[in-house]
């Protein structure tokens, strides 16, 4: 569950107001083009702004050790150390690639929401990944559920029945290297 918040966050979801210019009440499969691309576009960049290359490396490597099974304290803070400044450097090459929306437009085309609510459910993923993030890495099996249901409480009703019928757009998928973004990139638009 929690690599899908990952996508969700970083794939993205954006609104009319804080995140986007698009307009809210427009619904995301009848967006226009130029609609879809400035969706995208907002959203990497919205997305781009909440997380640093260390924050997005941090979940890359969390994401890794969390399923690793070391679990002794020692050696998984040790590992996850020596994650971190591998991924850090990839991270930060990635988000200097150009943008493209391809495939951000499509699946943005197949879901059946408001901008709006998209909107919310993004800015609410970022705030439980920036939780998740900040208790990462899990050295045992019990502090990562600990982390994913809290992770999975701050999620509201609507945004996890969203996760549910948009798998598309990296609401409950699992991670993507086509298009879509990578764990290394945070999953932001190619």
């Amino acid at each position: 569950m929690r690599r899908s918040i990952f996508l969700l966050c970083t794939l993205g979801a954006a609104c009319g107001g804080s995140v986007t210019s698009v307009d809210g009440n427009k619904n995301t499969s009848t967006l226009s083009p130029t609609d879809q691309n400035q969706l995208c576009t907002d959203v990497y960049n919205y997305v781009k702004a909440s997380f640093s290359p260390t924050d997005i490396a941090r979940m890359s490597c969390g994401f890794s050790f969390s399923t690793s099974g070391t679990t002794d304290p020692t050696t998984c803070q040790s590992d996850f150390s020596a994650c971190l400044q591998k991924e850090t450097a990839n991270t930060t090459n990635g988000l200097n690639q150009p943008l493209d929306c391809t495939t951000f437009d499509q699946q943005v085309a197949s879901c059946n929401t408001t901008v709006a609510t998209y909107s919310k459910c993004l800015t609410e993923e970022v705030n439980a990944m920036k939780s998740l993030e900040s208790q990462m890495p899990f050295c045992s099996q019990s502090a990562a559920e600990a982390a994913d249901l809290n992770a999975m409480s701050q999620l509201s009703s609507d945004c996890l029945a969203l996760a549910n019928s948009c798998p598309g757009l990296g609401f409950g998928g699992t991670t993507s290297n086509g298009g879509g973004g990578t764990t290394a990139d945070g999953g932001l638009p190619d």
